[in-house]
């Protein structure tokens, strides 16, 4: 064994002509490799029978020599092996394919194992080869760092393809490493890595100016109530801070010799905040000038109570004038800002201008709004929160109703995180539709599979009266539409009677307090349903056409498409010949909403 082992062959690299080649080499070291098991097992069985038969055991010192060594030649040929598969991916691949951690990561490993395995074989042509395989491999692999760059705009490609003569129109897909290193890329890995290194400059510049862009565009005035009539700009330090400290990003920006693809956005921004400096400026002296003048003049009125004396100053009247109009600016500026805020979020104007600002001044911390929830929406009296004593952290993951009802919002929780509360209060409302909808589609699909009465315990008190009203009217036009539509409306006016039955079983049991409060809303839109069909079997009443069911108000459920491809479905009233599409809004377990919802 120890013949077979030292055997030149195993640590030869194969040459061109030679009948060896990596494979049959890693081969010949597996059986070797084989054999000397086979014979360190059959050692350890001897080992076992002289123990058991008390015979001095023998002694094999070289056995583990043999292991160690061939371990080692198995090693390096497996890892000859795996390493060309892996560098003739590389060189054929795609080139936007390639991953160059990965590749570095295999450099670095496989450098790490031929050093160890030159250190502790003899010397050897095999290790000197492969370690020339890698280091080629080290060479090349610059070319891939700075090409994969994620930062490469199209701009720097025109640089790229340029340097390296590639066609103008050649996209990553179009080319490979290999075909990169035959038109000598490696040799101009230098001027490849400056194009890279600016990408990478460009690349923090631009994500340096948005962050002070996403600052401003969330930026807020904060001012708070004043005698009940006007108000008080606050937190102005705070803003000051916030505006030096962009200004000098900005500067450190605009002095970069890598800016110019942005130069033009970070002038405008420069321009924008120093114009906001100005303003800011002049509004607060403006402001401070009446304050001052006001507590002056009150404070000589007290120390000096003489009526005539006070009112009758020389030019005292202008000065009221002049004042009053610089408040009427800043007031009609307030406005502005207030308005502009309305207009993002409509539900503001439900508001009235204090309540907003507290909203304003608040809205950072979502917990601190939900006071005025009930105020916004009909029936949300607050939200759910997960991690609510972390703000960074917190997510809105459902809504609850007055009576208590709560609707989960799942995958549509919304995350208020670093948002004005218009931008988070409007996700509030588009996922309230989303979430509605989709628990409307999904009740109707379970209302044509469970019993009515364990159906209405289990589903959203708002959908039980709107699903059964849509439910109700499939069922009085498929009578209407029947062949035989009379016997038809006589046999839905029965099963009327028969669910008002049942309903008055459900509301005997016992009931939880939401649950009652949903049948007993259910069980007057129900009766309300049955009387009109007992009319209309009353006046013979025969076809979908007839004024007499037209004239009521019908809710049906619509799909309607969407750019997806996907259909998707909302609810819908019809009345004579009026479609009319219906908002899907929380209103919970309220009684007289649910009443006035079902009722025609």
């Amino acid at each position: 064994m120890r013949q077979k082992i030292d055997d030149s062959t195993l640590l030869s690299m194969p040459g061109t002509k030679d009948e060896f080649t990596i494979e049959t080499n890693a081969q010949l070291a597996l059986d070797i490799q084989h054999d000397i098991q086979v014979i360190a097992d059959q050692v350890a069985k001897n080992a076992e029978y002289q123990l058991l038969f008390n015979v001095k055991e023998d002694k094999f010192e070289d056995l583990g020599q043999l292991q160690k060594d061939i371990e080692l030649r198995v090693t390096l040929w497996n890892s000859m092996i795996q390493w060309e598969k892996m560098q003739q991916n590389w060189m054929t691949a795609e080139f936007k394919e390639l991953n160059p951690d990965t590749i570095n990561q295999n450099i670095a490993k496989f450098t790490k194992a031929y050093n160890k395995l030159e250190r502790e074989l003899p010397p050897n042509g095999a290790v000197p080869k492969a370690k020339q395989r890698v280091q080629q491999m080290t060479q090349a692999y610059p070319v891939v760092y700075n090409l994969r760059n994620k930062d490469l705009k199209p701009h720097h490609w025109v640089k790229i393809k340029e340097l390296l003569y590639l066609d103008p129109d050649a996209k990553e897909s179009d080319f490979t490493l290999e075909q990169l290193i035959q038109i000598g890329a490696i040799e101009k890995r230098g001027e490849l890595a400056s194009i890279s290194d600016e990408a990478s400059s460009e690349a923090v510049l631009n994500e340096l100016l948005h962050q002070v862009m996403d600052k401003w565009q969330h930026m807020e005035l904060h001012a708070k109530p004043f005698h009940g009539e006007s108000y008080l700009l606050v937190d102005i330090d705070d803003l000051m801070r916030e505006l030096d400290d962009s200004q000098v990003q900005l500067a450190t920006i605009r002095g970069s010799r890598h800016v110019g693809p942005i130069k033009e956005m970070v002038d405008f921004w420069v321009s924008r905040l120093a114009y906001f400096n100005e303003v800011l400026d002049d509004w607060s002296k403006k402001f401070h000038e009446c304050d001052k003048f006001w507590h002056d003049i009150m404070k000589a009125c007290y120390e000096f109570p003489s009526a005539l004396r006070a009112t009758t100053q020389p030019g005292l009247a202008n000065i009221f004038r002049q004042h009053n109009q610089t408040m009427d600016q800043i007031q009609v500026a307030l406005n502005g800002l207030l308005n502009t805020k309305r207009n993002a979020f409509g539900r503001f104007f439900f508001l009235p201008n204090d309540d907003l600002l507290e909203i304003l001044k608040e809205g950072k911390n979502p917990m601190k709004v939900m006071p005025y929830m009930n105020k916004l929406f009909d029936n949300i009296k607050t939200l759910d929160f997960s991690n609510p004593d972390d703000v960074r952290r917190m997510e809105i993951i459902a809504m609850i109703s007055g009576e208590g009802e709560t609707v989960q919002f799942g995958e549509e929780k919304v995350i208020p995180r670093s948002k004005p509360v218009e931008v988070w209060m409007k996700a509030i409302e588009t996922t309230m539709v989303k979430v509605l909808k989709k628990l409307a589609s999904e009740a109707i699909i379970e209302h044509t599979q469970l019993p009515r009465p364990q159906w209405i315990l289990s589903t959203k008190a708002q959908h039980v009266i709107s699903i059964s009203q849509i439910m109700w009217t499939a069922q009085v036009e498929a009578a209407l539409q029947s062949e035989k539509p009379v016997d038809e409306m006589k046999k839905l006016q029965l099963k009327c009677e028969k669910q008002l039955e049942e309903l008055t079983e459900v509301v005997r049991g016992n009931l939880e307090t939401l649950q009652r409060i949903s049948v007993g809303a259910l069980i007057v839109v129900d009766v309300h349903a049955r009387d009109i069909v007992e009319e209309m079997v009353r006046d013979g009443v025969s076809s979908v056409n007839d004024f007499d069911w037209k004239k009521r108000l019908r809710y049906y459920w619509e799909a309607q498409p969407s750019k997806s491809g996907k259909p998707p479905s909302q609810k819908a009233v019809n009345t004579v010949t009026s479609l009319i599409g219906q908002a899907s809004g929380l209103i919970g377990k309220d009684k007289k909403k649910q009443q006035k919802q079902g009722q025609a």
